[in-house]
């Protein structure tokens, strides 16, 4: 089985009730933040070693294939960072009002963070094996 039709990354929608959360505002978001960061950095880790192994493994036809299906992983999880940086910021903005605004300012500040880093990652591992 492929490992994109197996992995379940992370997604706000399917997350729970958000509104749920009473005692620290914001409390829920960050905690999907969190999720989100390491669920993604486990996916680059995972293709970085996949990638390695299939490259070392592979006649010249099937490295081109490696390369292209990482290129393809990446965008998919690139797309997958953005939607859902996008509804947290969402949420965040939903918040306005209701929560303090240092609240509001880690939640955005943490949402950069999350985003930063993993295209970092995503960067890092496209550089790592040529591909752009």
């Amino acid at each position: 089985m492929d490992l994109d039709e197996e992995m379940k990354l992370p997604a706000i929608r399917e997350a729970g009730a958000l509104a749920e959360y009473v005692e620290t505002p914001g409390s829920e978001l960050r905690g999907f933040l969190v999720f989100l960061r390491s669920e993604l950095l486990k996916a680059i880790e995972i293709y970085r070693e996949e990638t390695t192994e299939a490259l070392e493994d592979g006649d010249p036809f099937e490295r081109i294939q490696v390369v292209n299906r990482l290129r393809l992983r990446k965008n998919k999880l690139e797309a997958h960072l953005v939607k859902e940086c996008r509804e947290v910021k969402e949420l965040t903005r939903a918040m306005v009002g209701s929560a303090d605004k240092s609240v509001i300012d880690a939640l955005q500040n943490e949402t950069r963070s999350v985003y930063n880093e993993i295209s970092a990652g995503l960067k890092e591992l496209i550089q790592e094996f040529g591909v752009e």
